[in-house]
């Protein structure tokens, strides 16, 4: 039995999910945010307060900041199109960081947000991805999944300073 073989899941892309309004909501958990019809990017605060283009431009330095990018032009092998959203912090890391962090979030004590998704190493540094299939996707859901990584971010960077164990 495969995912194929349950219910029709929608395959229409989730391009016409309009981010706008999320850009203006309050709190302003970020230090820059941009959203529209597709997608939003925003950077919360990790190492500073300062954005990554003003850390680029100012004294040629990496970012300070985690990019949080929500984006619609995904289509999950299984699941079809929806909004693929990843968390990017300011650190470098392998695989073994990553299963670190993993084992972190669900052993934590505090298990403060939901496991939905999972860290990963990247090029940019590292990542945590979170995939919402447009079937099941609500506006309302990503003030949650801000929400979540907001926290996450604030989570990360205590377990980075503290050092991971």
């Amino acid at each position: 039995m495969s995912v194929h073989d349950g219910p029709e899941y929608a395959t229409d892309p989730a391009s016409e999910i309009d981010f706008a309004p999320l850009e203006n909501c309050e709190p302003r958990v970020w230090l820059m945010a941009y959203a529209g019809k597709g997608g939003m990017t925003a950077e919360f605060p990790f190492h500073g307060n300062e954005p990554a283009m003003m850390s680029a431009v100012l004294e040629n330095r990496g970012p300070q900041s985690a990019l949080f990018h929500a984006t619609t032009d995904f289509e999950h092998p299984q699941f079809g199109h929806g909004v693929l959203i990843r968390l990017t912090l300011p650190v470098d890391g392998d695989a073994q960081v990553a299963a670190m962090l993993n084992n972190l979030e669900v052993t934590s004590p505090t298990k403060w947000a939901d496991q939905v998704g999972a860290w990963c190493p990247d090029k940019l540094g590292m990542t945590f991805v979170t995939f919402v299939a447009s079937w099941m996707f609500d506006l309302n859901l990503t003030h949650t999944l801000i929400a979540d990584a907001t926290l996450r971010t604030r989570w990360a960077r205590a377990a980075f300073v503290g050092g991971l164990k």
